[in-house]
């Protein structure tokens, strides 16, 4: 159609078009003229005598999480070129992947740093820092060949390290065939240096030996000790044993939602052994999810005062056991505008006409008071102080898996490279992104400069808007406390177990 308007501007000839060298979805434009020399034009700018956008593709598809076989059928259905050959995108990959590391890595030291600044503004005088580790898989249940480990800290809420175990290696499994004779030797020789294999044993150890590692090298990578450890209790006596900082010791803390599950295991464990503490108006199981609902709220009220963690505790309890001729109001908030009827009857001089809710009843007061005291000693409420939560961890190891699908196979490299891309975006947004394609040499053009602006923008303003949430909330926890304590409430269950919780 072009050809049927335009003619050549040297010398007034006919022009036509055609398309050369084609290499994936890239290729030379040459223009033709009938008398003219032809002209070549490249489609995309080149990089390494290769089309940037071949480049660019495989980087996008790779964080949508397709690999090769999803590309291609993507460019069938758009009635494109074939992308690109296997030995090309593998070659893309490693680029990608040596340049994805070169980022993340620098994103870890700005994140340590960060930590550690944020360490010592909250106590001069420190030894070091608080970290909770956690893993994941790529398959579920403990066949899983390739697994992460990360670390993170307690007050930036940034990865500080990561480490990927593999035991499994396509080349390996390749030469199995010729094991003990003289080609594998010699072939062994070489490939030794490069395997990727870097686990032996069970799935479910990855994350013990992936976390004691980072220990182990903490001091190398980011010149600080990791003092405090939120975490598997497993994992945590590997580290011990591993002394990776000689006599000085590491402390234990507890996630508050693995604290909490304690008081709903411990109670419903109670009633299945005692079959007379159920029924009605007894402990039943609205009156244990109230319990424990209010017993992770005492904790996270309070993340920063253990005797105000432990008074709370023990609030609730008495505010439900108390009765008219014993009220147990004690603890209780006092002045009119508190949430217990008691002391706002107090308060106001309508005591006299106060009457108390149906309280439990003393012998299931006494059955439960053990485990009240069981989970209100110092040491563990120490361990919950700083409100850590696995949140984070959750949400850093849910966007590996969409870079790499654990619905789609996927070697070592390919993992690897999206925990390098995922830690890159979790620590810094998509803006740090772009400092992977600058190394690969592409150029960043306004159209992806904006949508980077628009998702870190947009990632800022929900940040903002949980924090003010969980301001409002604290504010009016009282409020919310008042009917279920006082018996009035639905005593609605929050979520005490998810899924990839710790279990004890």
């Amino acid at each position: 159609m072009l050809s049927g308007y335009i003619s050549c501007k040297k010398c007034g000839g006919n022009i036509t078009f055609e398309e050369r060298s084609t290499c994936g979805l890239g290729f030379k434009l040459v223009v033709k003229c009938e008398k003219c020399n032809p002209v070549f034009i490249d489609s995309c700018p080149l990089i390494d005598n290769a089309y940037e956008v071949n480049k660019r593709f495989i980087f996008a598809m790779k964080l949508l999480g397709v690999g090769l076989c999803g590309a291609e059928k993507f460019c069938a259905f758009m009635d494109l070129s074939r992308p690109i050959f296997q030995s090309f995108y593998d070659r893309v990959v490693q680029n990608i992947r040596t340049a994805a590391k070169a980022v993340c890595d620098l994103s870890l030291s700005r994140a340590a740093n960060a930590e550690i600044i944020a360490t010592q503004q909250e106590s001069e005088d420190i030894q070091g820092i608080t970290v909770s580790g956690d893993s994941s898989w790529k398959k579920r249940g403990f066949q899983s060949l390739y697994g992460l480990s990360s670390l993170i800290g307690l007050h930036t809420g940034k990865i500080l390290d990561v480490i990927m175990k593999n035991s499994f290696c396509k080349v390996c499994a390749d030469m199995a065939a010729f094991r003990g004779t003289a080609k594998y030797d010699n072939w062994f020789t070489t490939h030794s240096k490069t395997c990727k294999i870097n686990h032996k044993g069970s799935s479910g150890k990855i994350e013990v030996d992936g976390i004691k590692e980072m220990f182990m090298r903490s001091e190398s990578l980011h010149q600080v000790k990791y003092i405090n450890y939120i975490g598997d209790s497993k994992t945590y006596k590997s580290i011990i044993d591993a002394k990776p900082y000689g006599d000085t010791p590491i402390i234990k803390k507890k996630y508050i939602n693995q604290v909490q599950k304690r008081m709903g295991s411990h109670l419903r464990s109670l009633k299945k052994c005692k079959k007379d503490l159920g029924g009605r108006g007894r402990l039943t199981d609205k009156i244990i999810n109230e319990l424990t609902n209010y017993y992770g709220l005492a904790i996270r009220r309070n993340i920063n005062n253990v005797d105000n963690m432990y008074n709370e505790i023990w609030m609730t309890l008495y505010h439900k056991s108390s009765t008219e001729e014993n009220p147990l109001h004690f603890l209780c908030p006092e002045g009119s505008d508190s949430w217990c009827s008691f002391q706002r009857a107090l308060a106001t001089g309508n005591l006299d006409t106060y009457i108390d809710k149906t309280p439990l009843p003393e012998d299931v007061v006494e059955a439960i008071m053990r485990i009240y005291e069981d989970l209100s000693e110092q040491e563990l409420l120490e361990r919950c102080a700083g409100g850590s939560t696995q949140n984070h961890m959750k949400c850093y190891n849910s966007l590996v898996w969409q870079i790499a699908p654990k619905t789609n196979s996927s070697v070592a490299l390919v993992v690897e490279t999206a925990i390098y891309l995922s830690t890159i975006i979790f620590n810094d947004g998509m803006q740090s992104v772009l400092k992977v394609l600058e190394l690969l040499g592409v150029q960043i053009g306004p159209t992806l400069q904006q949508y980077c602006n628009k998702r870190d923008n947009s990632r800022v303003t929900v940040v903002e808007s949980r924090a003010a949430s969980l301001s409002r909330r604290s504010n009016s926890a009282h409020k919310k406390m008042t009917p279920s304590l006082d018996g009035n409430g639905d005593g609605g269950e929050d979520a005490s177990y998810e899924p990839g919780m710790d279990k004890f």
